[in-house]
């Protein structure tokens, strides 16, 4: 019974979508009516790739925020290469709107000139969670500064990851081989001995690490966070969140970056400015929704009072 009831209300709701598209093409408005009714609500969310935390928050917004029965809101997230290329996708990428990145990329950006006037041309809707940073390693390396000239993976380049990691190990003074895997393969390439350790940035607890076990012979290093300077904060972590990483009773300090959900600044006329208007209040409307949900964890340190040092804050005023 309750599966008939479950296949009648989808019934019901694919009626009303057929229902629609046939009264707007009986109605004169054609295909191209149909497309501007499909198309009336869409925003396009630059995330990151699948083993990344990026992907998860935005699959939450879409699930929290898409009108399922109408055309108002659809949140439509796109995988991504990560914080750097997010940032030149949001600039110059045909149908993103929005984009998930790391507040070191935009300072990094801004100093080195990369992307001119970026700071005029996005705004932040909200600081997001923080990506915590990880140095995964074999047992028998001690600290950090013991990576010196030894195998280390950054991701690839373009990657939020990579640029972190930059960041870091220039300030640590640790000159490594660098090594450009994605990090399933890192991981792996780690496990078989084929590199001494392996850096990512990420929502902790890192999902992959789900598949370690002790026998896998790896452990977490601390990150000095006296040594760095930058947008980033201490952190500590236990056993408790990585029981096979720590041993019982440790503590690894290390520090992270911020995330921030980035909007291009269309021209107050267009219809796209609209578009993440709307996109921004239904965010703030299901922000409490997404915190207490069976949504990521880490929706509680979402903000939207929070202040991002040197970018301005979307305030919308969109003419529709």
């Amino acid at each position: 019974m309750i599966i008939n009831l479950r296949r009648a209300a989808w019934i019901m709701v694919l009626s009303f979508f057929f229902a629609t598209i046939g009264a707007t093409l009986s109605n004169g408005g054609g295909h191209e009516g149909v497309r501007e009714r499909v198309n009336q609500g869409h925003v396009g969310l630059m995330c990151g790739r699948t083993t990344g935390s990026f992907l998860y928050y935005c699959e939450d917004m879409a699930v929290a925020m898409n009108d399922n029965v109408g055309y108002s809101m659809r949140v439509v997230p796109m995988i991504g290469e990560g914080s750097v290329r997010n940032v030149e996708d949001i600039l110059y990428l045909r149908g993103v709107d929005l984009a998930l990145a790391y507040t070191d990329t935009l300072e990094f950006m801004e100093k080195q000139g990369v992307h001119p006037n970026i700071k005029q041309r996005v705004s932040y809707v909200t600081a997001m969670h923080g990506a915590e940073l990880h140095i995964i390693a074999r047992s028998d390396i001690a600290t950090i500064d013991d990576l010196a000239g030894k195998k280390v993976n950054f991701s690839t380049p373009g990657t939020g990851t990579f640029l972190t990691m930059s960041n870091v190990f220039d300030a640590l003074g640790l000159e490594v081989d660098v090594q450009n895997d994605a990090e399933a393969v890192a991981l792996d390439r780690l496990k078989r001995g084929e590199i001494d350790a392996m850096a990512l940035a990420a929502a902790a607890p890192w999902k992959l690490a789900s598949e370690l076990t002790e026998f896998d012979g790896l452990k977490l290093l601390d990150i000095p966070a006296d040594r760095i300077e930058g947008p980033y904060e201490p952190v500590s972590w236990t056993s408790n969140l990585y029981p096979n990483l720590i041993d019982q009773g440790r503590t690894v300090e290390t520090i992270k970056v911020r995330v921030v959900l980035l909007a291009y600044n269309w021209r107050k006329d267009d219809p796209r400015c609209g578009k993440v208007d709307r996109f921004v209040d239904a965010l703030e409307a299901n922000l409490n929704k997404l915190k207490e949900g069976p949504y990521q964890e880490k929706w509680g340190d979402v903000d939207f009072a929070a202040e991002v040092k040197g970018l301005t804050q979307w305030s919308g005023g969109c003419i529709n």
